[in-house]
């Protein structure tokens, strides 16, 4: 297997649209509860489900979904038995394949 190029795919987290998301979910639930003991209203409830969709669309900004990315080239003598032990392929262009580098669990002796 020869590697032609390896480089980080997947995104970062963005805390700032995270806090940014809390921030808004939180004014909204804040401003929810004053108007709901305000009017005895549960009409509000719609606008309780729009804040936990903020909320949850907040912790989407925290994951870290990065990955290393290999594009090698495969010849007769590879074992596809190792690199299926390291490498998830991702797609195949030709002669071209493109693979996720699998996590290797931390073993410590103990």
């Amino acid at each position: 297997m020869e590697i032609l190029y390896e480089h980080v795919a997947g995104s970062a987290p963005c805390m700032p649209l995270a806090i940014v998301a809390w921030s808004i979910a939180g004014l909204i639930a804040l401003w929810i509860i004053v108007e709901a003991i305000k009017d005895k209203d549960p009409s509000y409830l719609p606008l309780l489900f729009l804040t936990v969709f903020i909320v949850i669309l907040g912790f989407k900004f925290t994951a870290d979904t990065r990955y290393n990315e290999v594009v090698a080239t495969i010849n007769e003598n590879v074992s596809w038995n190792e690199v299926n032990d390291k490498y998830e392929l991702l797609k195949q262009e030709g002669q071209l394949y493109t693979f996720k580098v699998k996590e290797v669990p931390n073993e410590t002796n103990e």
